[in-house]
C-alpha cells in the first residue's frame, strides 16, 4: 500500500490512503472513475468503486471494501460482470441506505452495457448483488439512498436515451428493501433540448421527504465532437419534489421557474461548456464535459438549505467551478458565487450532520511543462470562509495520455461524522466519463483524482469500442508484465530447492523434502507479496511455481551431472 499522508483541517485530521490493496500494488489498470460511499449505520465501513476487473478473472467485478475507516482495503467481487472482463464494469455508482446496511447501485454492465439497478444485503459478504432491473441505451447512473421508517428510498440519476430528446431521468424506488423492489423512471426535463440533456443527473434527498435533482439542460451546440471542438450551450437546472418523488404521476414538479412557468429552477442560463472527445495539453490531458454536484443539509428542519456546484467555460479559463446556495428550497439562489475556482473540474459537495460543507475539486496550475493537477478539499460552515487543504499534486503532462492510469484511489476522512447528502461525479456526455470522480452519501466527501484519462469514441461507437479497445489489450499486457515481477521469488526459491535437494538430501527423502519445501516457500511467497489477502488460490499458484522450478532445475542439474560423468 502506498504511503499515507496525514494533515489537519479545522481541528480534525485528514488521512489520504491508497485504496489499491497491497497485494495488487503491481497492477497497471487505469482503475479510473472511482466513487465512494460510507455506511451511515457502520461509519467505519466504506465501499469504493472503479473500472477494475476481477483479479482472478471471474464473472463478478470487485468493489473496494474497508471495515476500519479506510486504513486498509480489500476487494470483494460481487458486481455482475463478465468472466475475464478487464474493465470489470462500465459506469458504476453505489450508495448505502441510512439504516439496515443494504447497498444499492446502478451500473452499465459489461459486456452489454445495459443499465442495471442492483442491491445486496451486505457489502462485505459473498453474495453477489442482485439485479433488480435492466434496460439498454442509458448512460451515467448516479445513486443516492436514504432510509426512514424501515424503508429505503433509492434514487438513480441517469441519462436515458429511450426518452430522447428529454433524456434527464431519475429512477426512483419507494422502498428498495422489498423483495421485488420496483423502480419508476421519472423524466425531469420539460423544456426543449438539442437532442439530449447532459449526462450529469444528480439526485439527493432529505429524511423529511424532500428530494432534489440537478442536471444540465442542453439547449444548443456548435463545433464538432469528432473534431474535438464541440461546445454546448446549457442551462443548470434544479428540480424538487416535496413527497420524495414516490407518489403522483409527474414527480419533481414542485419547483417552478418564474421566467417561463416550467418545472425546474434555472440557476444558470445559457452557459457554455466544452464537450471534448479527447484531452489535450491545454487541458492537462483531461477530457472536459462539465461537472455538477448538489448537496442538501441533512439536519432536522434544514431541507431548505441546498448547495450547488457546476462548471462553465468563461473567457481565459479552461473550466470554472461555481458554488451557490439556496436557503428557501431552491426558489432563489445566492446572487453571486460563494466560491469560484478557475481552471478546475471534478467538483464534489457534501454536508455532514453538523452542517459543515465539504467541497472537493481539481485545479490545473502552472504553464507548459510545469503544469500540475492539484486536488483541493475546501471546508466551510457559513459559505463565506473556506478553509483549504491540498490533498495531492501531480504532473499534468505525464504519463503520456495513451497510458495514463489512476495515480491512487483515495478517500478523505472529515473531522465530523454524520450523514451527508452530497452527490457528485465527474461526467462527460453520452460516450463516457473520462476522469475519476466520486460520489458520496456519507460524511466523507469523495476525492476525485488527477491524471486519469480514458479514451472514448462518438456515441454510436461506444459499446463496440469498449469491447474491442486496444487500450484493454495493452492493459492486459501491462498486467502480465507486472505479474512476472511478482513471480521472481517463487521461481528463485524453486531453483534453490532444485539445486540443494539432490545434493544434500538422501535419495529416499528427496521427493518428500522437495514437496514440503515447495509448499512452505509457496505460502511464504503469497504472504510476502500480499496475494494471500486477496485469495488463497494464490497459494496453489505459488506452490506450483516453486515446485515446477525446483523440478526443472533438478532435471537439468541431473542431466548435466550425467553428461559430465560420461565426459570424464
Amino acid at each position: 500500500m502506498a504511503a499515507r499522508r496525514k494533515s489537519t483541517l479545522a481541528g480534525g485530521q485528514v488521512l489520504v490512503v491508497n485504496m489499491i490493496p497491497r497485494s495488487l500494488s503491481r497492477e497497471t489498470n487505469q482503475d479510473s472513475e472511482p466513487s465512494i460511499t460510507v455506511n451511515p449505520a457502520r461509519p467505519l465501513e466504506i465501499v469504493g468503486t472503479a473500472f477494475t476487473g476481477d483479479p482472478m478473472g471471474g464473472a463478478f467485478a470487485p468493489i473496494y471494501l474497508s471495515s476500519d475507516g479506510g486504513n486498509t482495503w480489500r476487494l470483494n467481487s460481487i458486481v455482475p460482470s463478465a468472466a475475464g472482463s478487464a474493465l470489470g464494469t462500465g459506469d458504476i455508482s453505489l450508495a448505502f441506505g441510512s439504516t439496515g446496511n443494504r447497498l444499492y447501485g446502478g451500473i452499465l454492465r459489461d459486456p452489454t452495457f445495459n443499465f442495471e439497478t442492483l442491491r445486496v444485503a451486505a457489502a462485505g459478504g459473498t453474495t453477489a448483488m442482485q439485479t433488480l432491473g435492466s434496460r439498454p441505451d442509458n448512460d451515467q447512473p448516479f445513486t443516492h439512498a436514504i432510509s426512514k421508517s424501515a424503508r429505503d428510498r433509492v434514487y438513480i440519476g441517469n441519462n436515458d436515451f429511450q426518452a430522447a430528446p428529454r433524456t434527464a431521468t431519475v429512477d426512483v424506488s419507494a422502498n428498495g428493501r422489498t423483495a421485488q423492489a420496483v423502480f419508476k423512471s421519472v423524466r425531469v426535463e420539460t423544456r426543449s433540448t438539442v437532442g439530449q440533456d447532459g449526462p450529469q443527473i444528480r439526485p439527493v434527498a432529505h429524511r423529511d421527504g424532500t428530494a432534489y435533482a440537478a442536471y444540465y439542460g442542453w439547449r444548443a451546440q456548435s463545433g464538432s465532437f469528432p473534431g474535438n471542438t464541440l461546445v454546448v450551450t446549457t442551462d443548470v437546472v434544479v428540480v424538487r419534489d416535496d413527497k420524495g418523488a414516490t407518489t403522483g404521476a409527474t414527480p419533481f414538479r414542485n419547483l417552478v421557474d418564474p421566467s417561463d412557468g416550467q418545472p425546474g429552477r434555472l440557476v444558470a442560463r445559457n452557459i457554455r461548456i466544452p464537450f471534448n472527445r479527447n484531452g489535450s495539453p491545454a487541458t492537462g490531458q483531461q477530457r472536459l464535459g462539465g461537472t455538477l454536484s448538489v448537496a442538501v443539509d441533512p439536519r432536522t428542519n434544514q431541507s431548505a438549505t441546498v448547495y450547488l456546484a457546476w462548471a462553465d467555460q468563461p473567457p481565459q479559463s479552461m473550466l470554472t467551478i461555481h458554488v451557490r446556495r439556496s436557503t428557501d428550497r431552491g426558489v432563489t439562489w445566492s446572487p453571486a458565487d460563494l466560491f469560484t475556482a478557475a481552471n478546475a473540474t471534478n467538483a464534489a459537495l457534501a454536508i455532514n450532520n453538523a452542517g459543515v460543507v465539504g467541497l472537493l475539486y481539481q485545479q490545473l496550475t502552472g504553464t507548459g511543462a510545469t503544469r500540475r493537477w492539484v486536488t483541493h478539499f475546501r471546508q466551510t460552515s457559513d459559505g463565506v470562509n473556506w478553509a483549504d487543504l491540498v490533498l495531492s499534486t501531480a504532473p499534468a503532462n505525464v504519463p503520456p495520455r495513451r497510458s495514463i492510469r489512476t495515480w491512487a484511489t483515495t478517500t478523505t476522512s472529515s473531522p465530523s461524522a454524520g450523514t451527508s447528502t452530497g452527490s457528485s461525479r465527474r461526467t462527460t456526455p453520452r460516450t463516457r466519463r473520462t476522469s475519476p470522480t466520486g460520489s458520496s452519501t456519507s460524511a466523507t466527501p469523495i476525492l476525485p483524482l488527477t491524471g486519469c484519462w480514458r479514451s472514448t469514441a462518438p456515441p454510436r461507437w461506444r459499446r463496440r469500442s469498449i469491447r474491442s479497445s486496444s487500450r484493454s489489450r495493452a492493459n492486459r499486457r501491462a498486467i502480465a508484465g507486472g505479474l512476472s515481477m511478482d513471480e521472481v521469488f517463487p521461481v528463485l526459491a524453486g531453483v534453490i530447492v532444485g539445486l540443494v535437494v539432490p545434493t544434500v538430501v538422501p535419495s529416499r527423502l528427496r521427493w518428500l523434502v522437495a514437496v514440503v519445501l515447495s509448499v512452505v516457500l509457496g505460502v511464504t511467497a503469497s504472504w510476502i507479496s500480499g496475494e494471500l489477502a486477496v485469495s488463497t488460490v494464490y497459494i496453489l499458484i505459488d506452490v506450483a511455481q516453486v515446485l515446477g522450478a525446483s523440478l526443472a532445475t533438478w532435471v537439468l542439474v541431473t542431466a548435466w551431472r550425467r553428461r559430465s560423468a560420461r565426459a570424464a
